[in-house]
């Protein structure tokens, strides 16, 4: 689902800066020089949660879209270039134009298109899961026994998909 996500993320780019849309022309011309990224990951947001006792009420579970540089930085990469035979000048604005006009428009659909829904599921599951790891180091829980085992052999894909199916795709 993970993969699907990101092939989606991709596409959603693509029609955005495609350049026979009104965004997509507008954007290309905001552009300098001859190279430019949009290489985008989806990262979680902290999620609003309320709690009482064992009872977890997820109010809001935001993802959000970085550009490849801004995502590379935060992780400690100070050669987080996208376009490195670029001037530093030239490649801030076009991110920076990326940023603007295109970044905000992904962001919306991965919190709120059915496309991205899959996925939305995945992190609200990821909040919920983290409340009970949490919630069974303090106290006995069902399955508190199982968690941080690895064994995830339960959980393997049974059906006809294939990861180099969505890669070539």
């Amino acid at each position: 689902m993970l993969l699907d996500a990101d092939l989606m993320l991709k596409k959603t780019t693509g029609k955005l800066i495609h350049p026979d849309t009104k965004l997509g022309a507008k954007y290309w011309r905001s552009l300098s020089g001859k190279c430019t990224s949009f290489r985008t990951w989806i990262v979680p947001s902290p999620a609003t949660v309320h709690t009482r006792g064992d009872e977890l009420h997820i109010l809001k579970a935001p993802l959000n879209v970085q550009m490849e540089t801004q995502y590379r930085k935060q992780r400690g990469d100070s050669d987080a270039t996208a376009c490195p035979q670029q001037s530093a000048r030239v490649q801030e604005h076009n991110e920076s134009m990326f940023r603007q006009m295109i970044l905000p428009r992904v962001v919306k659909a991965v919190n709120s298109a059915p496309d991205y829904a899959d996925l939305r599921r995945v992190y609200l599951s990821r909040v919920a899961a983290e409340w009970y790891r949490e919630l069974s180091l303090s106290k006995s829980t069902t399955y508190g026994k199982i968690i941080d085992e690895g064994d995830i052999d339960a959980y393997a894909t049974r059906g006809k998909w294939k990861p180099r199916d969505t890669f070539d795709a």
